[in-house]
This record gives structure tokens, sequence and C-alpha cells, in this order.
């Protein structure tokens, strides 16, 4: 190719600037073909000069297109051309990038095909249908595709499954308790629901077609499926709970759908003029919150916010409803201050607002202070027009009503009033809710963890009610939290994770035979008897050839939590062998098969109902324990979750009644003792014991403790915590024997 050859209109603008004749590769033709594009996709130019003008301003190299020709209307065109003019020759497209680019009208063949596509996918009954649709089901997988779809959840080991396991129980657990204190049942709602407007909206959720054609998705909010379902049932009063996944597609194709834990609460009222479902609902997150130390720790706040502040706001300001929603847009979807107040000032700029103007609505929108402050600031709007002043009164009226609801139910937490705060303006209206917690780890995402969100959603009840048999819709509040915030800090908090259960089974029984070829009716009638009776029991293994050691079953029994193994022997048909588990060892005993059942239930009943004791270390309102009728028990724990398992509870308490009680019994009859029992080392135990000023004055107490935490420095925290409940019993149960009891060594001493 040849430089300085060709119209001078035309020619691209190195072949201009070039000083000599040199070659140029195609890149040249295709500006030449962005001016040719421009003149077809362009109105007809009337003369030679305005020809002559419009495309020298788009030879610039800033490429300056004609004030008509809509960036709006022609956003694809200007872009295409954009790309070809560029004066640097190594930003433009080849021939083959162009092509493929999309930007190009389709071929002949393209367009007929699109058109049948949309012909038949617009007659879903016709036959050209059913065979398209058969097509796309009948497709063969294949090796690399079924390889990779899931491959996520590969390369984890069997511990790090079970670790993980043990951790989600529990904290499904906890939660699920506090939930079902305020009467939430866990309700079971269809797993797909059809593709509608409100799913539309997103552009993450998780959609497939189904064999008729039809665009179903899987769970992307637990709220829209529940709305869905309350207004075609009629539901008028219902407390429900969730716990599950949610699911959002993942950029690479043919990868399955990524899975988020949640769970969510939500109160259904036939009507809510008081404003208690968003407290209780509020409450319930700050239950869940101190119910985890870490959590706890993490110092979380509480935002509220009221769409009718908002409202009145831009009524105010004269801003009208199309643009009241590009903010609402913008609100929910900006990850920073500064992104929000950008975008908010150009939407203004470009609706002809005044800079002042702008400023003003700016400062009200990044409002987060006290309701007593915000109230101050947003005064002016009390006392302007009667529509904008009852919108702000109302607004300040429920802010506060809420705001004392939360007092009287122990809501501890800060409060703040946030004017930015908006989720999915579709879907709530009146109050909405955060709990959040600083993290300047994440400054470019607003610097604050996000642990549940909430609201009044009776907007999104009615986007629903379509197919409703009544006019009289429900109120509905809900609260989603975040379960994988929760998973990660009870992963961190390491003084608490060693009470989690440290296996899953729940068994109680363990049967087996010691036998080569072991009679399989045998073990399944004992099984079958074991059922019958209410015993949770399994086999130990599934191979009709056996081969194990009575050790190695035993161990397996001390890992997996099973107290009791029953042993058939092909030998002796009328017994069976019971192996019990006292602390680490195995007692046997040689029962008959008419009384197995009989002594098992008898064996469970003293595990379970021998001890009975406190959920929580921090009351001292023990549930006495009576094991004879001349000597009184009363245990607290400390240093352990606030919901140590029952099972682990009773466990410790029935080892150190076993091992102690005739002791004790003998030395201080029928004397109420108290029982402290904590995670101490020997060392530790021995110098509380002795170090301790129970009995001296408070100044001589508090002394006997600093000494004690440094002699302790790594456990001090521990050690005084210890050391003030002992205090505490001390003052209020004065004529009681307090023992120190520590599950490590399992011994104890007595400090009075």
């Amino acid at each position: 190719m040849t430089g300085k050859v060709g119209t001078a209109l035309y020619v691209a603008p190195e072949l201009g600037n070039a000083k000599s004749r040199i070659r140029f590769s195609q890149k040249v033709d295709l500006y030449s073909l962005g001016i040719i594009l421009f003149e077809m996709f362009y109105r007809p130019l009337q003369t030679g000069m305005e020809r002559v003008k419009t495309l020298g301003l788009l030879r610039t190299e800033n490429i300056i297109f004609p004030e008509d020709f809509s960036p709006k209307k022609f956003a694809r065109e200007q872009h295409l051309i954009s790309w070809l003019l560029n004066h640097n020759p190594d930003n433009r497209p080849t021939t083959e990038e162009l092509l493929n680019s999309g930007f190009l009208p389709p071929k002949l063949e393209d367009r007929q095909l699109d058109e049948l596509l949309r012909h038949t996918l617009n007659q879903n009954n016709s036959t050209r249908y059913q065979r398209l649709m058969s097509s796309l089901f009948t497709q063969t997988v294949t090796p690399v595709s079924d390889q990779i779809y899931d491959s996520d959840c590969h390369g984890k080991n069997e511990v790090q499954i079970i670790e993980a396991a043990r951790i989600l129980e529990h904290v499904r657990k906890s939660v699920a308790n506090i939930f079902n204190k305020h009467g939430a049942v866990f309700l079971d709602l269809p797993l797909l629901m059809p593709k509608c407007k409100i799913i539309e909206q997103s552009d993450t959720a998780a959609t497939f077609l189904d064999q008729s054609g039809l665009q179903v998705c899987l769970p992307y909010d637990s709220r829209i499926s529940f709305a869905r379902y309350i207004s075609r049932n009629n539901i008028c009063n219902l407390r429900r709970f969730y716990f599950g996944k949610l699911y959002r597609k993942q950029k690479l194709l043919g990868s399955h759908p990524l899975g988020l834990w949640e769970c969510s609460f939500d109160i259904v009222s036939d009507s809510n003029t008081s404003l208690i479902p968003e407290a209780e609902v509020i409450s319930t997150v700050y239950e869940i919150i101190k119910e985890f130390p870490r959590l706890h720790k993490c110092n979380f706040y509480i935002r509220l916010n009221h769409l009718n502040i908002l409202k009145a706001l831009f009524l105010q300001n004269g801003i009208t409803e199309p643009t009241q929603n590009e903010i609402y847009k913008i609100l929910e979807s900006a990850k920073s201050v500064k992104d929000r107040e950008n975008s908010i000032k150009q939407c203004l700029l470009e609706c002809g607002f005044a800079e002042h103007i702008i400023n003003k609505i700016l400062s009200y929108l990044s409002i987060e202070a006290s309701y007593h402050k915000a109230k101050e600031i947003l005064q002016y709007l009390r006392k302007t027009k009667a529509e904008i002043s009852i919108l702000a009164k109302q607004a300040f009226q429920d802010l506060d009503r809420v705001s004392k609801c939360l007092q009287y139910l122990g809501v501890e937490l800060p409060i703040v009033i946030c004017t930015s705060l908006l989720s999915n303006i579709s879907h709530y209206n009146g109050i909405i809710f955060q709990f959040v917690a600083e993290n300047n780890r994440k400054r470019k995402h607003g610097g604050v963890d996000i642990l549940a969100i909430g609201g009044c959603y009776d907007k999104l009840i009615e986007s629903m009610s379509q197919y409703a048999e009544t006019s009289t819709l429900p109120t509905a509040v809900g609260v989603s939290i975040s379960v994988e915030k929760i998973l990660y800090s009870a992963i961190e908090d390491n003084e608490t994770l060693d009470t989690y259960p440290s296996y899953l089974s729940e068994c109680d029984v363990i049967v087996c035979s010691l036998t080569n070829t072991p009679k399989i009716d045998g073990l399944l009638k004992v099984l079958h008897e074991l059922w019958s009776a209410g015993i949770s029991a399994t086999l130990f293994s599934y191979e009709l050839n056996q081969d194990y050691t009575v050790e190695e079953i035993q161990e397996h029994c001390r890992d997996n939590g099973v107290n009791h193994l029953v042993i058939l022997k092909d030998t002796d048909l009328e017994f069976v062998r019971v192996r019990s588990r006292d602390k680490e060892w195995f007692n046997e005993y040689r029962v008959t098969r008419k009384d197995l059942c009989e002594y098992l239930m008898q064996k469970l009943s003293n595990k379970y109902d021998s001890v009975k004791t406190q959920e929580s270390e921090t009351s001292l309102k023990n549930v006495p324990v009576n094991q004879s009728s001349d000597i009184f028990f009363k245990f607290t724990f400390v240093g352990f979750d606030r919901v140590l398992e029952t099972n682990r509870r009773r466990k410790m308490e029935s080892i150190f009644l076993h091992k102690y009680k005739d002791e004790l019994q003998q030395i201080f009859g029928n004397k109420e003792i108290q029982v402290v029992i904590g995670k101490l080392e020997k060392s530790e135990l021995k110098s509380i014991a002795g170090f301790l000023e129970l009995k001296s004055t408070p100044e001589e107490f508090e002394h006997s403790v600093q000494e004690l935490m440094s002699m302790f420095q790594m456990h001090g925290t521990s050690v005084k915590r210890i050391c003030h409940i002992l205090q505490s019993i001390s003052s209020t149960e004065v004529d009681a024997v307090i023992l120190l009891y520590s599950t490590v060594t399992e011994t104890y001493k007595a400090l009075i």
C-alpha cells in the first residue's frame, strides 16, 4: 500500500503525516470505512460546505459527532465509528475483530435464522417448538463439562468437610433456637419459581429452561418466593424463618451457580400500626449477635431510614418522579460514598439543577447521625408545604416509635439515622434497617461490613398479588441475615470452637459383630428392636466380611461421641455384650436379648436426666440437681459457649458426680455445693484456689485477681472471669460449699 494516495476526506491521518512513501497496513482502509459508515448512518448532507465541515470535525482526534447524531439513539453506531476512526492505528480493529465484534449487521443467513427462531419460540404449542426443546435436552454432556461444572466443590478432604459441617450445624441450631423463641416455624417453599419481572431486573439470578421451555430460577431472594407464597395462599398471620442457600449465576459459563448461605425471619400480620414487628425482627438479629462472642466484638450498630424522608426531600427540591427513580437506583447500587455523590451530581446536572441546590441535596443524603441530631438537621422539612410536612412528621414519628420499642426489648446497640440507606425500592416501603460494623479494609465499598438488612415489604407482596383471591393483602416485615459472616465469626472464635460437637452423628448405640461372617438377620433384628424402642442406633460396618477389633470399634465410638456398643456373638444367641463408656474407658456387661432395650433405655435415662443445669454461664440462677435426699448440687459453666450442647454439658456433670459424689457427701454431708466448671490447667486450678481472696475486702480481692492474671497472662481474661463468678457466688450463697472443677484435669479444689 502506498502513502499519500486517496481522497482527502477519507484518507487515514497517518497517511497525511507521512514524510515519505512508506507502506501501511490494512488499518488505513478501516479508517476510510469509518467515514463511509458515518455517511451511511447519518442524514444526507445538503451542501458541499456542510459536508466538509461535518466530516472535518469527525476527522479530528476527538472525533466530534454532529449534535443531531444522538448518542442515545445511535450508541452502537457511535461506538463502531469511533473505534474505526481512532488516530492510533494500533487501536483500530482488524477486519477479523470487526467481523466478530457484533457491531456489524448480521449476514443474510443469520438474519433468516434469527427470524426462524423468533417465530418458533412465539408458538410454543407447535411441533417445531417441541423439536427445538427436544434437541436442547438430548445433547450429550462432554467429560470436560462434567468435570468443570462443580469443580469448586472438589478438593476438600474428610476432615475439612466434617469441620465445616459441624460448625454449620452449630450455627443452624443456634439461629433456629432464637427464631423458635419468637414463635417462628421453618416453612419449606418450592425450590424453583418462574422468572418474573422482579427477577428480570437482576443480572445475577441463576435461570434455567425446563423441558417445556419455561424459564425458571433457583432461589435468588428468599423474600420473593415467600411473598409469592403468602399472596397466593391468602396468609394473613404467620411467623416463619428460612435457613438455606441462595444462588447467583457464575461468570464462567457451564459452571454450577454460586451458593450463598442466608437465613431470614419474617412476620406476616393483617395490620401493623404499632411497628412492633419491625422492632421484634431487629431484636432477633441482636440476639444472634450476642449468641456468637466473636460477632459481638465487631461493634455492630443499627442504621435506620424511612422512605418518606427521601420522598419529602425530593419534593421539597422539585425533583421529578423519573429523576427520583434514577437517584433511587444510584442509592441502591453505589459501592462507595464518592461513587454515590458523583453519580447523583451528574444526574442532577443533566436535569438542569443549580450547583448550590445539588450540594444541599447531597449534604442531606449524607446524614448519618443520632435520631435527635438527624431530626434537628431535617427540621425544615416539617415546616414547609402540607404534603411534605406530613411525610416528614410521619417518618420521624415511626422512627421514634421503633427506637423506643427497641429499648423496651433490651437492644443495646447504637442506632443512627442514615438518609442514604436504601434497598430495592420496588420491594420495601416505610422503615428500612441495616446492621453494619466498620471495616477499614472495605473503604472502596463503603467501609462497612453488612450483617443484615430488612424492612417492611408490602410493595413486593402487592406486586405478587395478581392471582390473590382476596383484595385485602397482609403486611409483612422481614430481615435477611448473612450466614457466611456468622460462620466466619464462628471459625475465627478459637475459644468456643472446641465446644462445638466434634462429630455429626447423634447416634446413641453402635451395633456390631466380631465374627468374620456375621449373621445379617441377627444384626438387623437388634437394630429393629432398638429403633422400635426409640433408641438411636446404627451398624458399625455394612461389609459382609467384617475384620475389626474391639479396640478399633471403641476408638470409632470415642471419635463420634457414641457411649454404648452392642456386640453380637453367633455362639451365644440369647445374650449380647454391651460395652458402655465411662470417660475414656469401656465397661462390659452381659445382657439378655429381651432385656437389651430396657437396659439401654435405663443407661440413656441416667445419662440425660441425672443432672439439670443452667443454659448460660452468665446467669447464676442454676437449676439445682438433687442426686440424693441429702446432698444438693448447683453447676455453673465458665469459659464455654452460651449454648453449650445439652449432651456435652450433662456429660461433664455426670463425670463429676460419678467420680466425686460419694466423697463429697462424706465430707460435707447435706450442705449445698456450688460447682464452678472451667477449662483450667492444673497450675491454674491450684493457684486460684490458693491465692484468691474471696472473704477479704474488695480491694484485696481485686489485688489477688490482678496477681493471678499476671501469673497466667495467656489466659488472663478467662481467669479474671472465673474469679468474679466465684466472688459473686460467695456473696450470694453464704452457706454453700464452693468447688472449682477443671474439665482438663478432671479434678477439683474446695475454696470454702
